[in-house]
């Protein structure tokens, strides 16, 4: 019972019907896409591993919030538009998401930094119908495949000497994946079945990270993510008493490594570059072994940006900061026997609402996921998002 629906769904995902985040990501022992959280301003431009905060928080890298003077709030939403391909059909589809939110709360401020953060870390929502035979009936299943995992963290950054800053965070790994099945069978009694299966993940884990300024303008940014040791809790609520009953097995998820840089030495621009992996294909276990079908993850982004003016009375036109960016990524997974390959670009800006207080990121991205050829299926992908982001100066002199 352990894997036998999960193994059935990879067998069918050759006559998909629709899905909410992408066709991409069903597979054994699957808990979906891959998400990259960034905050809206590092999603513009893509990268931000080594970037200082202001008033956006690094999702990336939790060292880099020793810059905090103040309490701050970012949260992140997107809106996307999924434009997918294969051999006989066009499909187009739509969905908005939660992208995370995070709290720096200065216990010294630009010292000792107490952080919270959430964010999505996989996704995935399908749907599917099949037709098969059972006892030489034909028979209809609509199965319909969604949820995912988040990431929550609670750290402590501390920087240690002027251009230096480390942090540690406990992180808790939670996520539910549902399965629901309904098979309609071409019988003398028109027979429907129900089928539901639940898999919820909870694992334990630390993320440790580091912000650097070796020289005047030059920042480099360090995140590592420990393989994260989890139990899955998967339960049925089925025709068959025996399936209903509840099972556990041990899930490792693999080591994250990031690492990034940027360089701010050219007036009010800045160039930077980020690289994300993760071993799927070896670091990825369930009861202690491998599973098939799983490829190393991986994302390479560079970008530029302009920042706004540091002036205080100019036009607001020279305040908004601008930012351009291009990723290149592999999916954890193979179809057609073919690793996945994602490409895409993307576009940012701020905009101050109250200078120095808060502020509004928006960000597009546009993608090609998957190859028609090589993978039988392919994806465009639009994310609108963006980010509202405040501090705590209430109580303070502006003109301090």
């Amino acid at each position: 019972m352990k894997k036998r629906h999960f193994i059935t769904l990879a067998l069918l995902m050759v006559s998909p019907l629709f899905a909410g985040e992408s066709y991409f990501g069903l597979a054994e022992n699957s808990f979906g896409n891959i998400l990259t959280p960034y905050s809206a301003k590092g999603l513009g431009r893509s990268f931000g591993i080594a970037a200082r905060d202001s008033l956006q928080l690094n999702y990336r890298n939790f060292a880099a919030w020793t810059g905090l003077p103040y309490t701050t709030l970012t949260v992140n939403g997107e809106y996307g538009v999924l434009y997918a391909q294969n051999q006989t059909r066009t499909s187009q589809l739509d969905n908005a998401n939660f992208k995370g939110a995070a709290l720096g709360i200065p216990i010294k401020p630009r010292k000792w930094i107490l952080g919270l953060n959430i964010q999505p870390y996989t996704g995935i929502e399908q749907r599917l119908k099949t037709i098969a035979l059972v006892d030489t009936n034909e028979a209809t299943q609509n199965i319909y495949m969604h949820g995912g995992l988040s990431r929550a963290n609670i750290m402590m950054a501390w920087k240690m000497m002027e251009r230096l800053s480390v942090s540690l965070g406990y992180e808790y790994t939670f996520g539910l994946v549902s399965e629901q099945v309904l098979l309609d069978i071409d019988d003398n009694f028109a027979s429907r079945l129900n089928f539901t299966y639940r898999n919820q993940l909870n694992g334990h884990g630390v993320a440790l990270s580091l912000h650097a300024e070796p020289f005047d303008g030059f920042e480099l940014g360090l995140l590592l993510r420990p393989a994260v040791q989890a139990t899955v809790t998967r339960s049925g609520d089925t025709p068959s008493t025996g399936l209903n009953s509840s099972s556990e097995l041990s899930v490792q998820l693999p080591a994250e490594y990031n690492f990034g840089f940027e360089y701010n030495g050219i007036d009010r621009y800045s160039l930077g570059a980020d690289f994300i992996y993760q071993d799927w294909q070896n670091g990825y276990k369930t009861d202690g072994s491998t599973t098939p079908g799983y490829v190393p993850f991986y994302r390479l982004g560079i970008g530029l940006e302009r920042s706004g003016s540091p002036r205080r009375f100019v036009n607001y036109s020279r305040l908004i900061d601008w930012r351009v960016g291009m990723f290149y990524s592999q999916l954890p997974f193979e179809l057609n026997k073919t690793a996945v390959k994602e490409i895409g670009a993307s576009l940012g800006a701020s905009f101050p609402l109250t200078r120095f207080r808060s502020k509004l990121d928006l960000y597009l991205n546009v993608s090609k996921r998957g190859d028609l050829t090589q993978n039988n299926l392919q994806e465009w992908v639009l994310r609108l998002g963006l980010s509202i982001s405040a501090n705590e100066l209430w109580f303070v002199n502006i003109e301090n």
